[in-house]
């Protein structure tokens, strides 16, 4: 009695499953353009990219249990110049 009376009160169900998932991205970018007093013009460009991204699942059956997690990160970062003229020292 004390079984069944558990299991009316507090069933349990046969599986759960929970997932979860993250994703962030940031980017930056910035130029800059002057012209010299000889009249060369000189451009730099700077960027910079990040990327995160998480995933998680937990299933639970009759089986048995399993939990599964992922996580990723990058970043990307960048300079350039260009210059229309000749430069001197």
């Amino acid at each position: 009695l004390d079984k069944f009376e558990d299991n009316l009160f507090n069933p349990m169900p046969a599986s759960v499953g929970v997932t979860q998932a993250q994703y962030a991205s940031l980017s930056n970018n910035a130029q800059y353009s002057f012209t010299t007093a000889e009249g060369d013009e000189v451009t730099i460009s700077f960027a910079d990219a990040f990327k995160s991204q998480s995933a998680s699942s937990y299933q639970r059956g009759e089986g048995g249990e399993a939990f599964v997690s992922e996580s990723s990160q990058s970043r990307e970062l960048s300079f350039s110049m260009s210059v229309n003229g000749d430069l001197n020292d």
